[in-house]
Parts: C-alpha cells; sequence; structure tokens
C-alpha cells in the first residue's frame, strides 16, 4: 500500500467519525424541542383525587332545655341524604353565662338570633345553631328556627327529643344551594348595563345608572369581591330593538315575547351592543323600553308564573324580567299607561332606578348560582339591612360550591394540557410553562387539603391561583410555536442540505468497509 492511499483511507475515516461522532449528535441536539420536566405523576394523582369537604357545625344547647348528659348525645348525629363531598364536624357544647342572659332576656324568635349571632365570630364555613326552650310567653309564631346574617341560626324545641331534628333542619337549612352558575367559570367578568331605546324619537329616555351603581349594586359586588372581579360598564343603545314580534294576547292585554324567541334575539342583540377588548366573559343586564305600538311587553303569559320571572315569590316585577343563561338578562320597563297616551312627542321618562338594580341583582344572583335553597316551613331568615346584601352563611355555602367547581376545572385543565404535550411531542415546553404547570398542581393539591381541614377562604386562594395558573399555561401562545413543524417536516428541510455531504461519506465509508474485509 503506497503512502497516498494511506492517507486517503486515513482522511475518510478522520471524515467518517467526525460526522458520526460531533455532526449527527450536534444536529440532533441544535433541533431537539425544549420540553421542560413536568409533574405529571402529580397531575396524575390530582385527577384521581376525591373532593372532601370539611363542615364545622357548633351546637350551643341551653341548659333550660336538658342538661349536658342529655345535649352529648347529639355527639352521634349523622347528618345524611347531604352532598357526597361534605364531611360535618359536630361540636356540641353548653351555652356560656353570656349566651344564657341573652337568652332569658328575649321572647321573640327574631330577637333572640340577632342577639346570640352577635357573640359568635365564626371563620368562613362554620356554623353555629343556638337551641333554646321555647318561651311561655311571649310570640306565638309558629316560626321555630331563624337564620341569621351572619353565620348563626336558633332554633326552638319543646324538650330535648326534638333537638337532633331540629339542628339538622336548620344545618342544611345553612348549607343548601339552589341551582348551578348559568355563567362560564372565570375569576371576572365584564358587566355591561345597557338601556335600549328602539325609539328615541317618542321617548326622552333618562336613567341615572351611576347613583343606581352607587346606591344598590356596589355593595352586592363588594360582598363577592374577594372571589370574582367585576368591570361595570353602562351604554345607551338607540334604534336598536330586540329584533322579534311580540304576540298580542287579547286576554291579558300584553304583548307577549316567549322564550323561544329571546334564544333567537342574542346574537343580532349582541353585535349591536359591543364588547370592550378583554379576556374576562362578557355578562350583559339591558333594560327595554317598549315601543309605543307593543306596550305593555310581558316575557311569558302575565296570568302564570312563567320560567323567565327571576324575582322570588313575593316580589313585585313579575314576567318582565328574563334569564338569559350563559348570556345574561333582560327586563321590560314598560312604565305608566300615561306615558304612552301622550300626544306630544318626545314624552320624558325617568327611570326609577332601586327596582331595576334589584332585578340585575336577582339576575346576577342566578346566574352566579347565588340563591339558597327553599326554607322548610317554619324557618324563617334574619332580614338583612339591605336587599342587595348577602347573609354570611349564604356566602359560605356559594363559595364552598364555587370552590369545588373551580379546583374541579383547574384539574380538569392540567389534565388535558399533560395529555395533549404527551401525545403531541413536537409542542415547545419552555421554563415558564412549565413553572406555571407546576405552580397550578402544587396549588390546586393544596386547595383540596385545605377544603378537607375546613379553612375555606385558603382553599378558595389556592384553588383560584390554580386555576388562573393553568389556564395561562393551556392557553400560552409559546405552545403553537412547532405545532405546526412535524417530524416529517423536518427530514424534508435537512435532507436536500445533508444529501450533497452524505454521499462522498457513504462512498468512503463504503471502501473502508471493504478494505476492512480484505484485510
Amino acid at each position: 500500500m503506497d503512502e497516498s492511499t494511506g492517507r486517503q483511507r486515513a482522511a475518510a475515516c478522520a471524515f467518517v467519525a467526525v460526522a458520526l461522532l460531533v455532526g449527527l449528535p450536534v444536529w440532533l441536539k441544535t433541533t431537539q424541542v425544549y420540553r421542560a420536566t413536568l409533574p405529571l405523576w402529580d397531575i396524575e394523582r390530582l385527577a384521581s383525587s376525591t373532593v372532601k369537604v370539611k363542615v364545622p357545625l357548633h351546637v350551643a344547647v341551653s341548659s333550660q332545655v336538658g342538661d349536658y348528659r342529655v345535649s352529648t348525645t347529639l355527639q352521634g348525629l349523622t347528618l345524611e341524604n347531604r352532598e357526597k363531598w361534605e364531611e360535618w364536624e359536630i361540636n356540641v357544647r353548653e351555652m356560656r353565662e353570656e349566651e344564657e342572659e341573652v337568652v332569658k332576656k328575649h321572647s321573640e324568635l327574631k330577637d333572640l338570633t340577632a342577639a346570640l349571632t352577635m357573640l359568635i365570630a365564626s371563620p368562613p364555613g362554620e356554623i353555629t345553631v343556638f337551641v333554646c326552650p321555647r318561651p311561655h310567653t311571649g310570640s306565638q309564631s309558629q316560626t321555630r328556627a331563624y337564620l341569621g346574617t351572619g353565620r348563626g341560626a336558633v332554633v326552638w324545641v319543646q324538650s330535648a327529643e326534638g333537638i337532633e331534628e331540629a339542628v339538622t333542619e336548620a344545618a342544611f337549612a345553612m348549607t343548601s344551594g339552589e341551582g348551578e352558575p348559568l355563567l362560564a367559570p372565570s375569576l371576572g367578568y365584564d358587566l355591561s348595563l345597557t338601556l335600549l331605546v328602539p325609539d328615541p324619537l317618542g321617548f326622552n329616555v333618562s336613567w341615572n345608572i351611576e347613583q343606581g351603581v352607587e346606591a344598590f349594586l356596589l355593595p352586592f359586588l363588594s360582598s363577592l369581591s374577594p372571589y370574582i372581579l367585576f368591570n361595570v360598564t353602562s351604554q345607551v343603545v338607540y334604534c336598536v330593538g330586540l329584533g322579534v314580534r311580540a304576540r298580542y294576547d287579547s286576554e291579558s292585554g300584553y304583548h307577549v315575547i316567549n322564550e323561544q324567541q329571546l334564544s333567537h334575539a342574542i346574537s343580532p342583540l349582541e353585535a349591536k351592543l359591543g364588547a370592550p377588548a378583554s379576556l374576562q366573559p362578557q355578562v350583559h343586564l339591558v333594560v327595554y323600553i317598549p315601543e309605543r305600538e307593543t306596550w305593555p311587553i310581558s316575557l311569558g303569559r302575565p296570568s302564570s308564573h312563567s320560567l323567565l320571572s327571576l324575582t322570588r315569590p313575593s316580589a313585585k316585577i313579575q314576567n318582565t324580567a328574563a334569564l338569559l343563561p350563559g348570556w345574561g338578562g333582560l327586563q321590560v320597563y314598560n312604565g305608566e299607561l300615561s306615558l304612552y297616551n301622550h300626544t306630544s312627542l318626545p314624552v320624558n321618562i325617568t327611570i326609577e332606578m332601586k327596582p331595576v338594580v334589584e332585578v340585575f341583582i336577582s339576575q346576577l344572583r342566578s346566574l352566579l348560582g347565588l340563591w339558597p335553597a327553599p326554607l322548610p316551613q317554619g324557618m324563617a331568615i334574619s332580614p338583612l339591612p339591605a336587599p342587595q346584601l348577602l347573609a354570611d352563611w349564604e356566602k359560605d355555602t356559594w363559595l364552598r360550591r364555587r370552590t369545588i367547581s373551580t379546583i374541579t376545572m383547574a384539574t380538569g385543565t392540567l389534565s388535558s394540557l399533560a395529555n395533549t404535550l404527551n401525545t403531541i411531542s413536537n409542542i415547545v415546553i419552555d421554563e415558564d410553562i412549565g413553572k406555571q404547570i407546576s405552580e397550578s398542581t402544587g396549588a390546586t393539591s393544596e386547595a383540596l387539603n385545605l377544603l378537607a381541614s375546613g379553612e375555606l377562604s385558603k382553599a378558595w386562594v389556592g384553588a383560584a391561583d390554580g386555576f388562573a395558573a393553568a389556564e395561562s399555561a393551556f392557553f400560552n401562545p409559546s405552545l403553537l410555536a412547532l405545532l405546526s413543524f412535524p417530524d416529517d417536516q423536518k427530514f424534508a428541510i435537512y435532507i436536500p442540505l445533508f444529501l450533497p455531504a452524505a454521499i462522498p461519506l457513504l462512498v468512503s465509508l463504503k471502501h473502508l468497509v471493504l478494505w476492512c474485509r480484505k484485510r
């Protein structure tokens, strides 16, 4: 073998070695999709976890009902037929001296409830039921239980034998809600208050919405501000109607719009109302001024209790408010007959804001799932200082369900994201996304533990943080960076570049193999 042939073979060996040992690893490393480490095992364990909520129930029994030995039988009280996720922690004690003094001073259940519940300062999630003897003098009302505005209730019993039934009824009433939320899950909403005036030439309508919001709506929204953020805006839209034709009902004298018609009015109406530049879901609450030709308007037959009516049975306004799940609510402001008999136009209409905003609050309660369950006969609720406020136990019941729902949504988002990332290998997972997923998993797991220990407020904070981080990670635009660049396209791009250099290397490799076989 001459010297030149040896050099050629040595050079071929060097080229092949550099290409395989240096070039190929560098190419694979530089084209590798970066994927941060994810807590997949924790996400899987979180998805299989069972939600448990501890509900602390404190029962204070007056010595006038029975001695302490009798009251301790309540320790065996079991609250059955309840939600599967509830775990009751029942603590029974005798009333303290100051509580016994209050019982002796008041013979009216309403006053007794207000006085006793002022003596307790329960954290969110806990409830206290005071068991008192029914007085022989004073009120002869059939009411046997009164729910306070805080986190306490008072029940009257004739003897120690009726304690368990009375306590159970009161505990159920203070922890039961009616209906599910009708809005898309979110930690905040854009609340748009709109006045629709389809005939501005016939009616000159004015509403002091700023005063109405500050005086009536703001206290309600403020009570929910630790859990939901509302961005409130208002507008007046002229020359826009509902886009549906009301049918005149000669029996009632109303022009009737039914529920099916309203469902068709949402899309064209929303296009005219506009939307802010926001990532939060928008909720529309609309007040509609009927035209002269269609006055008065009823949403459903006025002679019946329509499903569209949002107000309670004792409310004055019926069938003029409609609930539109997932979108918002509508109410019709019919006004007085004299306003529509004027011959000179335009007619001045000044909207009374209190009843209008009270309907807004009723609609928001229904959309958020904030109505308490109907009370059993013989039970009443202490009146709140204002109708737009909420009792503490009402908020706790709603917050319990909302926390569970938020944990479920966060867990579902994390599971979907983990499955997607495992299925599609060329999705980039940078450190920020990995951090958000880890934070969401940790916060959601902590919220589960806090719920199980009865710390409702802290559990909500953890659930909200976990949901926000999960949503942020799921909708991060960097996840789509290489989604349209699969592996087959990678080879389609690099083969034309590497093939001219690879052919000489392959030929050299062939000669080296043949030379090695000859030796």
